[in-house]
């Protein structure tokens, strides 16, 4: 951070959707006229995960990954470490512990904006505590989409139900997995379909088992992909993998070590155990035509 006086909200931010980036863009407007830094302060672990550890979130964005949408959208990322001292602060300790040392002087949140040991402090504690310590409160309504409040835990579900147009249109892009590529067993390569093998963190959520109409961008270059999330049932697989095959990649390209991004377009089919190898490959050349189709006529995606 520069050392200037700064414009601060504040969130998970799990996902940087719509509703976050309308918080971004009051944060960069305040900070713009002021000639103040504007910052996106946000927590590591989430919180949900850290108070309940036998059912820890699945993460739309990885905290990497989070920290490059955020930077992208012009705001400076801060993280702070959520732990069980920091969950016990009182809410006035929280804005001299947690907004003083940023040199906060505006504070940007949802309505419903909760701080503070068991979230004892609401928005009118906020501006209370702010106007002692000289931090002004702004308040932003929250972003709606056919009829319902644009959050995370309803893109997760959207992606969980497969449902990736919609779950795209509350973000504001398609949702993406991304990983290092690493070996596989190679039976795509065999089968004349080589693919990717990805490694996307544990923490991600990745959408049902299932054969998938993606882009896959390598080096800022994207490319035309179908890709396989399951465990290969035919092969007995126990592992859930991600394998992207990319129809225009030169096969002879090596990649591995590499980081790629797959993003996730539309759903072709279920996972399937297929009886004979032979059946499986008629149904990847059935993908794959599809996909050709799919992106010549939705060639914007």
């Amino acid at each position: 951070m520069q050392n200037r006086e700064t414009v601060v909200t504040i969130g998970n931010f799990d996902g940087v959707h719509l509703g976050h980036r309308r918080l971004f863009e009051k944060v960069k407007k305040r900070a713009g006229a002021e000639d103040m830094e504007g910052v996106a302060l946000t927590f590591e672990p989430h919180p949900a995960s850290f108070l309940h550890t036998d059912k820890p979130v699945a993460l739309l964005l990885t905290r990497e990954e989070k920290r490059a949408v955020v930077e992208s959208l012009g705001l400076t990322y801060v993280e702070k470490a959520f732990t069980a001292a920091f969950a016990a602060l009182s809410p006035e300790a929280f804005f001299a512990e947690v907004l003083a040392p940023l040199r906060c002087r505006h504070l940007v949140v949802g309505a419903d904006f909760r701080f503070g040991r068991n979230g004892a402090g609401d928005v009118g504690a906020a501006v209370r505590i702010g106007a002692d310590d000289g931090i002004a409160v702004h308040t932003v309504s929250y972003v709606h989409e056919g009829g319902e409040r644009v959050s995370s835990s309803r893109i997760r579900a959207l992606v969980s139900a497969c449902k990736l147009s919609e779950a795209a249109t509350l973000l504001g892009r398609a949702y993406s997995v991304g990983g290092v590529v690493v070996r596989g067993a190679r039976r795509g390569r065999a089968l004349g379909y080589p693919t990717l093998n990805l490694v996307p963190s544990p923490e991600k959520l990745l959408p049902p088992d299932g054969v998938y109409l993606t882009r896959t961008v390598w080096q800022g270059e994207a490319y035309t992909s179908v890709t396989n999330v399951g465990t290969n049932p035919t092969f007995g697989g126990q592992t859930r993998v991600v394998e992207t095959h990319l129809p225009d990649l030169d096969h002879g390209t090596d990649l591995y070590g590499e980081t790629v991004t797959v993003s996730f377009l539309g759903f072709l089919r279920g996972e399937v155990k297929f009886d004979t190898v032979e059946a499986l490959r008629t149904a990847i050349l059935a993908d794959v035509a599809a996909a050709r189709c799919f992106f010549a006529v939705n060639a914007r995606l």
